[in-house]
């Protein structure tokens, strides 16, 4: 029997569009009024994440919140905020020193801002400059720096958003001896690379909640797309990837179901209720 749904947001639980279907709302629900514990994971702050968990009710059913791939836990049950772990300055400060020599944007993810160091002969952000991004700068303030000295808040994540073939070659650089055991690195998209310290994710959260529930691996079914959701689907025996999902998330996953343009969450719980 399924006690817990976890779900990524985007590209996930989400549309293209930034949206939950009113059909996803209402199956969700569905299953939380029947007592199954619902679980938002995100590389996204909990702020930003707010808006999304009040459509689908999380405070009102107990649910759970992993903020920042792992960096947090909301669980609104106890009324806990737990921080697990951010990034020290030195490790901060390595990640930006190898990506410097490496010549491209970095997006420096703070709690609440954005700190953005441009590649050499760039004026602008070409994170910025790409409207398809304005949802992620959405209730942020960004600004450009020079040095990490001149951040002044707790850093959850490194970031650099440029072309597929640059983010897979520092995908390859970074998954290396020098830097594979001490940060953990993915794609959640194709031009978009994540890094943070090895020993958070959202997996790590995610075993935490089941260990002060006593849920078994069988008893949460985990939905995503992303490579920064690779660690709580390997969590669990019932893994899900997205129709949309990376290649390298279904290679790893249990199941298939559809895209997130698709009703993917929701059909696939329907279709599987008597094996789950």
């Amino acid at each position: 029997m399924i006690k817990a749904i976890c779900m990524d947001l985007d590209g996930t639980l989400l549309t293209s569009e930034k949206t939950i279907s009113s059909k996803t709302q209402q199956g969700l629900k569905s299953y939380a009024k029947q007592g199954v514990q619902l679980i938002l994971a995100s590389g996204r702050t909990r702020k930003r994440m707010q808006d999304y968990a009040d459509i689908i009710d999380l405070e009102v059913s107990d649910g759970k919140i992993i903020e920042s791939n792992g960096v947090a836990i909301y669980d609104y049950e106890k009324d806990s905020y737990e921080v697990i772990r951010r990034m020290k300055f030195g490790e901060v400060k390595e990640i930006v020193d190898f990506l410097k020599t490496q010549k491209v944007e970095i997006l420096i993810m703070g709690e609440e801002n954005v700190f953005i160091i441009l590649a050499p002969g760039e004026k602008e952000s070409s994170y910025i400059r790409s409207s398809s991004n304005m949802e992620g700068l959405k209730n942020r303030k960004f600004f450009y720096i020079k040095d990490i000295d001149e951040i002044n808040e707790a850093v959850n994540k490194v970031c650099v958003f440029e072309n597929e073939k640059l983010v897979n070659e520092l995908y390859e650089k970074l998954s290396k001896d020098t830097f594979k055991h001490a940060y953990w690195c993915g794609r959640t998209l194709p031009v978009w690379l994540e890094i943070g310290p090895a020993s958070v994710s959202k997996g790590n959260a995610l075993v935490k909640i089941m260990e002060r529930y006593q849920w078994k691996d069988d008893e949460v079914i985990v939905f995503g797309d992303g490579e920064n959701d690779l660690s709580m689907l390997g969590t669990v025996k019932n893994s899900v990837a997205m129709g949309n999902a990376m290649e390298s998330v279904k290679a790893a996953c249990a199941f298939e179901c559809g895209t997130n343009d698709e009703d993917g969450i929701i059909n696939f719980l329907k279709e599987k209720e008597e094996i789950l």
